[in-house]
């Protein structure tokens, strides 16, 4: 209790003020504020567990004594979620939030399932029994690993691979833009090997009402594969650009042409800057295709295959590899084209 002064009469006024000392120091806080932090504290809690659909996604449980880790919603044995892959159980259980121990060490199993059960539920319970015979209690804690490190440990550089490359970072990204090519022509290959580029089947996926013919060959739908690699014409066309330099055939997608093709040992070792006339050739391809879908303009694979390769000579003198560059240019210079 503690006296003041009323301003109205001077008289002493006894009022009861209420305290609450803390810490080393002693000071002292309103309890107010002890209650608004407690409720801060407790909406901040609410906004963790909302999150954890990401921690799943991002840890793997290690099962020990099984008393951390949630039986039917851990992501702890198989490829997904008990819950998911016994679904019909699942919907006859006593308790959905158990932990691994409690259902383990409760017997028999039929104990924790509400009764009488489908014929469906019952098939997959003994498939369920099936999977837990050879799983065995540890007196250890339960652990959690981190799911995109190769040694489990949390990382920031992982999880930032995660979170802008889905975990896996692309070897397409990896060195790509430091090519020493016109940005535009990079920009455009990056395009086409994510399927992004307008062709004519993405623009009827847009809904646009086109006819969806190839504009090279006019046989078939016009893909991305199919205009750059599978077409009549543009397997003339790369025939002609590649055969004087003793290259493998090239595949028949963007996703083998940059991870397999693209890095083989043999195109690696003679042709360093081959990946600058791989990207100018479909460029170029993209080039007669709008020549023909625009202007009703058309040339023959021999005449595309020059300009491809005249195109890549006069793009090829900023390359820091001058030899690789002469000897790739006349080996293409000698090309039938």
């Amino acid at each position: 209790m503690a006296g003041r002064e009323d301003s109205t009469g001077g008289d002493t006024v006894e009022t009861e003020r209420e305290t609450v000392r803390g810490g080393e120091g002693g000071e002292e806080t309103s309890p107010g504020i002890i209650k608004d932090t407690e409720k801060n504290s407790l909406a901040f809690w609410k906004d963790v567990l909302k999150l954890s659909y990401l921690f799943k996604l991002w840890f793997s449980p290690k099962v020990g004594n099984g008393t951390t880790i949630l039986f039917w919603q851990g992501h702890w044995i198989g490829i997904m979620e008990l819950k998911l892959s016994f679904p019909n159980l699942f919907f006859f259980a006593r308790n959905p939030n158990c932990s691994v121990k409690h259902f383990l060490e409760k017997a028999p199993f039929q104990s924790s399932f509400r009764h009488p059960m489908s014929s469906l539920a019952s098939r997959e319970l003994q498939q369920l029994r099936l999977l837990l015979q050879n799983v065995p209690l540890s007196p250890g804690q339960d652990s959690w690993t981190w799911k995109w490190n190769s040694n489990g440990i949390f990382r920031v550089k992982s999880c930032y691979n995660f979170l802008v490359h889905g975990g896996v970072i692309s070897r397409f990204g990896k060195g790509f833009w430091n090519i020493p090519m016109p940005e535009k022509a990079k920009l455009f290959y990056w395009l086409c090997y994510h399927d992004k580029v307008l062709t004519r089947e993405n623009l009827i996926k847009r809904g646009i009402n086109i006819i969806g013919s190839c504009p090279l060959c006019g046989e078939h739908g016009e893909s991305m594969n199919h205009l750059m690699m599978q077409c009549n014409y543009s397997i003339a066309y790369w025939h002609l650009i590649l055969s004087n330099l003793n290259i493998p055939e090239l595949p028949s997608s963007f996703t083998e042409i940059w991870n397999r093709w693209r890095h083989s040992h043999f195109v690696k070792t003679k042709f360093p800057t081959l990946e600058c006339l791989l990207i100018t050739a479909i460029w170029c391809i993209w080039k007669e295709r709008n020549l023909r879908a625009f202007h009703f303009q058309a040339n023959m694979p021999p005449l595309s295959a020059k300009k491809a390769v005249n195109t890549f000579v006069s793009w090829v003198s900023v390359i820091s590899h001058p030899i690789n560059v002469r000897l790739l240019i006349s080996q293409l210079s000698q090309a039938p084209v």
